[in-house]
């Protein structure tokens, strides 16, 4: 016999309370697993956002890619790491990294593409640009390092740090500055 209510069928020998009770505890149990499960799966989501904050496009067998790798392992700062030649940066990244007024600080001046089409020799658009690296990101400066629409490309230790850590640093002298202002 089926309850018009709620729709849980008496078992026989069992009454339709016994019935609901059990279904509301089922419903309860169930209802703490998915939000278990739910939690979890936010942990995880905001877990992959704090490491996605700095993104590192390199090259495995750039001596540069290398020593910045080393360097923010060395620092124990987090970033994802994407292979420049298999995960190139899209257009619409490349187009805001790159500055119309100094092109060649974004080209990798030692790449083949580079001195085959003469690119040091003639003057460059921003689209040529970005049509060949995208046809080659070997041409692309590395390591290219992305922080919130910030850009960084190269390799010099101080201003990498700079860059990576500038956030940190400038939370850090305002906790500073706050803590000297409390009584």
């Amino acid at each position: 016999m089926k309850s018009p209510r709620c729709g849980i069928s008496s078992v026989a020998g069992r009454s339709r309370a016994n019935n609901f009770k059990e279904f509301a505890i089922l419903l309860a149990n169930f209802s703490l697993v998915a939000l278990g499960t739910l939690c979890y799966k936010l942990r995880l989501i905001v877990e992959e956002d704090s490491v996605a904050d700095i993104v590192l496009y390199a090259k495995k067998s750039c001596a540069q890619c290398k020593k910045a790798i080393s360097l923010l392992n060395k620092k124990g700062i987090s970033y994802q790491l994407k292979d420049i030649v298999h995960e190139p940066p899209p257009r619409s990244l490349l187009e805001k990294v790159i500055k119309a007024e100094n092109i060649y600080a974004s080209l990798n001046q030692r790449s083949t593409t580079y001195r085959e089409n003469h690119l040091g020799k003639r003057r460059t658009t921003k689209n040529e640009a970005i049509r060949l690296m995208l046809k080659d990101p070997n041409l692309i400066k590395r390591p290219l390092i992305i922080k919130e629409n910030k850009a960084y490309q190269g390799y010099e230790e101080k201003s990498l740090l700079d860059f990576v850590t500038q956030e940190v640093v400038a939370a850090t002298k305002e906790a500073a500055r706050q803590e000297t202002v409390l009584p």
